[in-house]
């Protein structure tokens, strides 16, 4: 599901949370943008959640990297700029999800409109621009990525 409003141009705004969603069995992956533009180096609050939609309790483990949410963020060409993983979360070992509940990680997340070049990884302030953001859960347990459907989001000087 994608909430959004289109503006004249075609492109996706809105000043309202947009929420995007994927899912993978057992689970579905939801995240939420604040909104989707930004001024330059306002922070983007994003949140992710996942819900199991299986029959089964899930037991999840999040602090040593087999099972972890994150967010991705591309430019305009396509190309990473950014990505976010909550690796060695330290708030619990493991967690159990029932059928039909929801795991949420913090109240959000935020992108600080930081990117980095590919060669050295060290973070500079993202330009003005278009860009687009994916949430992102691997689990190394369940044996499955899921990835939602980009976010766009547009950030002015």
């Amino acid at each position: 599901m994608v909430t959004a409003n289109r503006n004249r141009a075609g492109n996706e705004t809105s000043d309202q949370p947009v929420t995007v969603e994927a899912s993978g069995y057992p689970l579905n992956l939801s995240m939420t943008i604040n909104k989707t533009v930004f001024r330059l180096g306002e922070p983007v609050n994003i949140k992710i959640r996942i819900k199991n939609i299986g029959n089964e309790t899930l037991v999840l483990c999040f602090t040593d990297g087999r099972d972890h949410p994150g967010f991705i963020v591309y430019n305009f060409l396509n190309s990473e700029v950014y990505h976010f993983d909550f690796f060695y979360l330290e708030f619990q070992v493991f967690s159990k999800i029932s059928p039909g509940k929801e795991y949420s990680f913090g109240n959000y997340t935020v992108w600080y409109q930081k990117v980095y070049p590919r060669q050295n990884y060290h973070l500079s302030k993202a330009p003005p621009g278009i860009y687009y953001i994916v949430g992102e859960f691997v689990s190394v347990s369940l044996k499955l990525t899921i990835r939602t459907p980009p976010i766009t989001i547009k950030i002015v000087g």
